[in-house]
């Protein structure tokens, strides 16, 4: 029979305890009250529409809750402003805000949903955020699907080409797979798609004082892809370019707040191990808090 004290030492060896603060607390309560917002908007949403019938009490109840709870929403974003800015001026926070579409509830969320201390590599960061890439061999594929031949294990995983005839192998986003752990926070990645819209709809608001804009590396390389031709669709040159400056953005918030925090950083991996690539965008180029003056 376990006693009380083997129970207890069994239970600290699987449930790890996370301090929580109240930011945290605060975008955890903010992510059920809107969804209990959208709730109601769903239902007087059907009710307009003529799929859902109800008399007119219930519709003005409807409206009342959905009312209530996006007044709730509505404070809790006040209280996450007034929790920023009681934070330390070092804080990575307020880096994050200083870029152009990046507002205090989209930081607040992407921050609450990360543990800097466990992303060694930016790689790691971009898996976790549903942005890492899966190559054809690591599916089960042995064979190179130009020249069908057998394929070495150890093949370079940045860079996945034949042994016989070098050609590329392409890399595939992950997805979610049947009766498999998901390999990302899907809430993240979510956060990351919304921060990504707001990028781009904000840079129409350019005021001369601004840096470069995130947006205009997703301008850009969409631009580079309709050029090339490159891509199935346009939707897939769309999505392909806003990956692109997403991840741009999400190494140097990963730079910035390992420095913060007093982590190891490296360069992007181009930077070490590609002899064309040498041209490095910098995070203060794009808005970002310059770390030699802190």
């Amino acid at each position: 029979m376990i006693n009380e004290e083997t129970a207890t030492l069994e239970m600290d060896k699987v449930i790890e305890i996370k301090p929580m603060n109240p930011l945290q607390i605060m975008m955890r309560h903010r992510e059920n009250t809107q969804k209990s917002r959208i709730r109601y908007a769903l239902r007087l949403s059907a009710i307009e529409r003529g799929v859902a019938v109800a008399d007119v009490e219930t519709v003005a109840l409807l409206r009342q809750y959905h009312d209530d709870y996006l007044d709730m929403e509505r404070g809790i974003d006040g209280q996450v402003k007034r929790a920023i800015r009681a934070l330390p001026s070092n804080h990575v926070l307020h880096h994050m805000l200083c870029v152009k579409g990046v507002g205090p509830s989209f930081a607040a969320q992407f921050w609450a949903q990360v543990d800097i201390t466990r992303a060694v590599g930016v790689r790691a960061l971009y898996r976790y955020a549903g942005h890492g890439v899966k190559h054809r061999w690591e599916d089960g594929d042995a064979e190179c699907p130009t020249c069908a031949a057998a394929q070495d294990e150890d093949i370079n995983e940045r860079q996945p080409k034949c042994a016989s005839c070098n050609a590329r192998w392409v890399g595939r986003a992950e997805k979610p797979v049947a009766g498999q752990t998901l390999a990302y926070n899907n809430k993240l990645k979510t956060i990351v798609y919304k921060i990504g819209d707001s990028m781009i709809e904000s840079s129409g608001k350019r005021a001369e004082t601004d840096n470069r804009l995130y947006a205009d590396l997703y301008y850009e390389k969409r631009a580079d892809y309709e050029d090339r031709d490159w891509g199935k669709s346009k939707l897939h040159r769309h999505l392909a370019a806003r990956r692109y400056m997403q991840k741009i953005w999400m190494q140097h918030l990963w730079v910035t707040w390992r420095t913060l925090e007093g982590l190891s950083v490296s360069d992007p991996w181009p930077i070490q191990k590609l002899v064309e690539h040498k041209h490095y965008m910098p995070p203060e180029d794009f808005g970002w808090l310059a770390l030699d003056d802190l």
